[in-house]
């Protein structure tokens, strides 16, 4: 397989396009610490560079990219708890309004 020149990559439109699929997945909010906006994408494996799956790649907010790569001892996600992931907490609020509007409905309120 021929090796890829890591600094061309990053600078390729290919990168840049798998870059916004990346975000998207992520619905904007970092895989990492559910909070903060995506503005960087991680790499949790080196081995496909280049050719990366989807799931080689983490959406996440610059602290903790920053984290991640031991640039900073701070880590944004600690004391959070359980870190819902960006598809749980759509689905998760879906749910909730679901839930409200048959709650509306059982105790009719809701308007004619």
């Amino acid at each position: 397989m021929k090796s890829v020149d890591y600094q061309e990559y990053m600078a390729s439109r290919e990168w840049a396009l798998l870059r916004v699929r990346v975000k998207a997945r992520a619905h904007g909010v970092c895989e990492r610490c559910g909070r903060a906006p995506v503005t960087q994408t991680h790499h949790l494996t080196y081995a496909r560079l280049g050719h990366e799956w989807l799931k080689d790649l983490q959406g996440v907010c610059a602290g903790c990219h920053e984290w991640l790569s031991g640039v900073s001892q701070v880590d944004p996600a600690a004391g959070l708890g359980r870190r819902w992931g960006a598809q749980e907490l759509v689905y998760g609020m879906a749910c909730v309004a679901m839930v409200g509007f048959v709650w509306i409905e059982v105790m009719g309120l809701a308007s004619k």
